[in-house]
């Protein structure tokens, strides 16, 4: 017998087994890959990293999860770096990660990343983008679709569906999926958050109904779900297929990204990966296009996205997103059109300048531009035009507020809370009336927020405090009809409030827009549908900005309140129903922003009688704006007047003021609001206020388990956590892990900030059970025809959790007779390896030096010439080699039960032997232990192992799961199985298409699994079970 050939063939048996091992110091990532290219050779994916986190590129290494196996030939390259507010590179943002793809033989595999290992795990040379990715065509459908009224009942009428390829793209050969909420946590999208975080914390359930509809848009941008409306004829002929690009380009690679972060839902990280591939592909590189989007029929500079490429960089390496971002950084730095002069403190003429729109899309080139190249000259260039977009919306001298806008003669706006200028610019009015654009304002968030990200400039919090007074007060395009009411396709007859078919609703759409005769139009019918598609931009924005009290959620309540954290733009759900959706219209309700006694901003109104015009004071009081034409229906603001400094609210409280809602119109016009209650004015105590915090109720905790604690403070501010008994439990976060049964005591703490001063400490006590009963794999155990040589049998199995476990590992033949066996083992012989190292042996159970304890347990053979190990193990894979003294021959059983620690359970067992005929089958058993169900994979191999030099492998195994004698699964080929997705999500599905596989959640209980060959054949093969 070749011992080190059956180690080797032992360590086959365990290469796809999972396991867990010891916490180390190391921070770990677990990253799942699936193979979406039969011809891929490598594995490669981009890793974002939180800032400080890892300096070195080769200090990291990746091991199999669970398996903690090391994969070999790890190579890396530094892909984004975090600089600080001078510009210095600090840290490593984004860590392009690639290995062979021989160290993923399945379909499937999870990783984990180690970072910061203690010696370099890693080496440079990493491969081009194009060598891991393949051509990736966009299909959709399209179809003729309309509302119609079918018994008075809507409905959503599809006619003439046909295929219609888009663009195509490219994708990785394997794409690599990211733990729920990692991204959103790595600071990568800003600062974004995940659903689940969101859903988590009650003072954000507030953005709850953007998430909803944000996760709606980006789906109606898929062609899996939702189909586009046909091409419509046009003279000339468009460049591409699509007639228009607005529906599917305002940044859909960035909404894709955005949507994964947010959701973790995989399909938008597979279809962010054309889209992005595709629009980076389509940059110019040179000439008068160099950084142009070549799919607009003319030059445009608005549809040079950043963002999106700096994303998707980040994730990938492609040194397509890397040129891409370089050339639009390079055609911002030198426009002409708006930057050159909007860096020197003023717009460039006063004519079609779209001045919101171009300010968001040149900060956003130059500001990503940095971020994605490092060169200082970009940054400078942002720096210049903030300089600007600062004083233009923050100046109150008239004069300089002219100079920036270069009005004409006769025009004078006074300074607003927005980027104010001519209605000309936008042709949607005269030389002498005012604009600004709600929705192209909204384009603005995460450009200012990532420049604030580069350089650390707090200005940018004014900005957002007071562009998000303007955008509260005049609505958005997007809310012009009651939307939370409405289905996704609302009735287009019930939108009393907007005038005809240009009318802009938040309507989830595919590069369409439905009109008010219900007609899904597509944008070559050139109205003001297209802007549906700017909802990317808002869901984008809003779900980043920060929800910081609960009291957004009700519009009429106008008590006084302090935020938490920094002010970002807040669009959340309370808006009314007839916001109107233009400057314009907002100073047609009575509010005239060329009046200084009717601006907001001109002294601003607040007293404590509500329904009065009045000057700002600052006499601690608290007041609510009305209208000026009517007492009834209030401005969406409310100022507290009690602290020195009207200017920032992050550092002085919200004197500035802060959106809590207007009146509800109700009824099928616009013209009744409704009532509103008093507001009773607020006093505000000199000095800091004080705070309390409260816990929620506790968790319950057994030990080797977690849970959360929830607390809250009076303040809305964050409290932090710890625990006053670590022997019993430890804090990470707000997750308590126990580590020993008893008394948990975890102790929450306010710091205050400058406007509250430090809570009193509040504990929580927590009582630490024993052990849960988790569902778990008990006891594992494998029958077969164990002969000589080779053909002995070798079982693998695999102890997980981080403490060492007690099992007790059996080899028995003579007891078979019992059971009908007559060609059973007659003295079995029992090794146990970890790895090449032999740990113990046996032959006849009786003479173990613990043989005492072993019959304590209750485990011990009931035949003299069986063997039996009892022993202590650590966390870690182990192989069993079954033999027959004086190399006999017979059917034996190797078995693994657990003795202890049932929160370490046993993961997996694999066994590999051959596989004849009648009694001579392989047939694993197993029992699932614990309080309620689990799930495994039973897997039956044999062509595999020809790869690994297995003599003879059963050519086509039959897999058979038995509860006593009841069948419940069969399966021969795995591919044919019903749930064959979830199969190959798993990471467990075979690689050859004649092996078997069955996913099966079971109840606790035994359970067989009998392995034959298809026609009686034989051969060698491997039976498996995972836990799952």
């Amino acid at each position: 017998m070749n011992l080190n050939r059956l180690l080797a063939r032992g360590a086959l048996a365990l290469a796809a087994l999972a396991v867990s091992t010891l916490a180390q110091a190391e921070e770990r990532v677990r990253i799942g890959l699936t193979k979406t290219a039969q011809d891929a050779t490598i594995v490669s994916f981009g890793l974002p990293l939180a800032p400080g986190v890892l300096t070195d590129p080769a200090r990291i290494a990746v091991v199999t999860y669970p398996g903690n196996v090391p994969i070999a030939n790890v190579k890396t390259r530094t892909i984004l770096s975090h600089f600080n507010a001078a510009g210095t590179a600090t840290s490593i943002k984004s860590l392009l990660i690639q290995f062979p793809i021989s160290a993923m033989p399945g379909s499937g595999l999870t990783v984990e990343v180690v970072v910061n290992t203690a010696a370099a795990g890693a080496t440079a040379g990493t491969q081009p983008f194009t060598a891991a990715s393949f051509v990736a065509p966009e299909v959709i459908e399209t179809t003729a679709r309309r509302i119609v009224l079918n018994g008075g009942v809507y409905s959503l009428s599809e006619t003439n569906v046909q295929p219609l390829t888009l663009f195509t793209g490219t994708e990785p050969k394997v794409l690599a999926t990211y733990p729920d909420g990692y991204l959103a946590g790595t600071g990568l999208f800003g600062e974004f958050m995940s659903r689940a975080e969101m859903l988590a914390k009650p003072k954000l359930q507030g953005m709850k109904y953007l998430s909803d509809n944000f996760v709606s848009f980006t789906s109606s941008m898929m062609y899996a779900d939702y189909r586009m409306h046909p091409p419509v004829a046009v003279s000339p002929p468009p460049i591409y297929d699509q007639v228009n690009f607005e529906g599917w380009l305002y940044d859909r690679c960035a909404t894709y990204l955005s949507a994964y972060a947010h959701t973790g839902d995989v399909k938008y990280l597979r279809y962010s990966m054309r889209s992005c591939s595709y629009y980076s592909g389509q940059i110019g590189t040179s000439g008068a296009n160099q950084g142009i989007f070549l799919g607009k029929p003319t030059r445009d500079t608005k549809y040079s996205h950043q963002r999106g490429v700096y994303l998707y960089y980040a994730l990938t390496g492609d040194e397509a997103a890397l040129a891409a971002g370089t050339n639009m950084a390079i055609m911002w730095n030198a426009d002409t059109e708006f930057v050159s002069n909007y860096r020197i403190g003023r717009i460039g003429a006063f004519d079609r300048l779209w001045t919101e729109r171009l300010l968001s899309t040149s900060l956003e080139g130059l500001t990503y531009g940095f971020a994605i190249t490092g060169n200082a000259t970009y940054r400078t260039a942002a720096q210049q035009i903030f300089e600007t977009a600062h004083k233009h919306i923050t100046t109150a001298n008239q004069t300089e507020l002219n100079a920036i806008m270069q009005t004409i003669s006769g025009a004078a706006f006074p300074p607003q809370n927005c980027w104010i200028h001519s209605a000309a610019q936008h042709a949607e009015g005269g030389d002498l009336e005012p604009w600004c654009s709600s929705w192209m304002s909204e384009l603005i968030v995460d450009p200012m927020r990532a420049y604030q990200d580069i350089t650390g400039d707090n200005r940018v919090d004014e900005v957002f405090i007071r562009l998000g007074r303007f955008m509260r007060d005049v609505g958005t395009s997007y809310f012009t009809d009651d939307v939370v009411v409405a289905s996704k396709f609302p009735d287009p007859t019930a939108g009393v409030c907007y005038t005809g078919g240009s009318s802009r609703r938040l309507i989830p759409s595919y590069g369409a827009g439905i009109n008010q005769s219900g007609v899904r139009e597509n944008f070559a019918l050139f109205d003001d549908n297209e802007h549906c598609a700017d909802a990317t931009a808002l869901m984008s924005s809003a779900i980043r900005s920060l929800h910081r009290t609960g009291q957004f959620n009700n519009p009429y309540n106008v008590a006084g309140m302090q935020t938490e954290g920094r002010a970002f733009v807040a669009m959340f759900h309370e808006f009314s129903s007839c916001a109107k959706t233009t400057f314009q219209g907002w100073t047609r309700t009575g509010r005239d922003p060329r009046l200084a006694s009717s601006s907001f901003l001109a002294g601003g109104y607040a007293n404590n009688d509500p329904t009065a015009q009045a000057n700002f004071m600052r006499t601690n009081k608290i007041g609510f704006p009305s209208y000026p034409t009517d007492p009834q229906r209030k401005l969406s603001w409310w100022f507290n007047t009690s602290l020195l400094s009207y200017r920032m609210m992050d550092q002085v409280g919200i004197d500035v003021g802060a959106a809590t809602g207007a009146g509800y119109v109700q009824g099928s016009g616009c013209a009744a609001a409704t009532a509103m209650p008093p507001t009773t004015p607020v006093a505000f105590a000199s000095g800091k206020a004080g705070q309390t915090i409260a816990f929620g109720a506790a968790p319950t905790i057994a030990l080797g388990s977690s849970g959360y604690v929830a607390a809250t403070a009076s303040s809305g501010l964050l409290p932090t956590y710890t625990s006053t008994t670590p022997s019993v439990c430890t804090v990470s976060g707000n997750r308590v892990a126990a580590v020993a049964t008893g008394t948990c005591i975890v102790a929450a703490n306010q710091a205050g900030n400058a406007n509250y001063n430090a809570a009193p400490q509040a504990t929580q006590v927590i009582g630490i059970g024993g052990v849960a009963d988790v569902p778990r794999l008990g006891n594992i155990s494998t029958r077969m025809l164990v002969q000589t040589g080779d053909n002995v049998m070798i079982g693998g199995f695999i102890i997980q959790g981080s403490a060492p476990k007690s099992v007790v590992v059996r080899a028995r033949g003579p007891s078979l007779a019992s059971a009908g066996i007559t060609n059973f083992l007659a003295n079995p012989q029992l090794d146990l390896y970890t790895g090449a190292t032999l740990l113990a042996s046996n032959d006849n159970f009786g003479t173990a030096t613990n043989l005492a304890a072993l019959n304590a347990s209750g485990f011990a053979p009931s035949n003299a010439q069986e063997a039996a190990l009892l022993t202590t193990l650590a966390p870690g894979a182990y192989t069993a080699i079954v033999s027959g003294v004086g190399a006999t021959t017979g059917v034996g059983i190797v078995e693994v039960f657990e003795v202890d620690q049932p929160g370490n359970p046993l993961a997996n067992i694999a066994t590999r032997g051959r596989v004849l005929t009648g009694n001579d089958v392989l047939i694993g058993g197993f029992i699932i232990q614990g309080a309620g169900p689990q799930t495994v994979v039973v897997r039956a191999r044999g062509p595999s192992l020809a790869a690994a030099g297995v003599p003879n492998p059963l050519a086509d195994p039959l897999l058979q799961i038995f509860s006593g004698a009841t069948q419940i699964a069969s399966n021969d080929n795995w591919t044919t199985a019903t749930n064959v997705a979830q199969l190959m999500a798993s990471g467990f599905a075979p690689t050859n298409a004649l092996e078997s596989a069955i996913l099966v959640t079971l109840n606790p209980g035994a359970y067989t699994a009998i392995v034959t060959g298809v026609g009686a054949t034989t051969g060698v093969a491997i039976v498996e079970v995972f836990a799952q």
